[in-house]
């Protein structure tokens, strides 16, 4: 297991330093030097890209939204009296159980996902939403792709 995690760690430090997700991370307005800021701005430039979305009945960070993580997971590193809640929500497809296991999954993957990067885990809680809180009402494609997603919600 220890090497394991050393090569996946290894392989998503290749990843986070390859220059397509520098250039991913500049079209989606995230600086990797706002980890050098101090305060309530860096917090507040972070919280501007807070939320993960995932594909239907899925549970992996989907490519564009790697860089996020990464984002979070410098600020956290720097600031390791930070704390973050990863709130882990769902559409409405499925039943409430399940919907409840999906969010906590999706919820994990983005933990380990900080974790790998140098988070140390007193500094992430978790939480599953399921579907009973939406970010849009609807029944449509578009209501459901906004609903299945994570929200980093930084501690104040």
């Amino acid at each position: 297991a220890p090497q394991t995690q050393a090569w996946l760690a290894a392989a998503l430090g290749e990843v986070l330093g390859n220059v397509t997700t520098q250039r991913k991370m500049r079209e989606l307005g995230i600086h990797v030097p706002f980890v050098e800021q101090q305060g309530p701005q860096a917090l507040a430039d972070l919280q501007q890209k807070s939320i993960v979305y995932f594909d239907f009945d899925s549970s992996e960070i989907r490519a564009e939204y790697v860089p996020v993580v990464a984002a979070h997971a410098a600020y956290l590193v720097k600031f390791p009296t930070a704390r973050v809640r990863l709130e882990g929500h769902t559409d409405e497809k499925g039943s409430r159980e399940y919907n409840i296991g999906l969010g906590e999954r999706r919820a994990q993957t983005v933990r380990r996902a900080l974790m790998l990067q140098g988070v140390a885990e007193a500094q992430i809680t978790t939480v599953s939403y399921g579907e009973e809180r939406p970010a849009v009402e609807g029944s449509d494609d578009a209501a459901h792709a906004q609903n299945r997603r994570v929200e980093l919600v930084h501690a104040q």
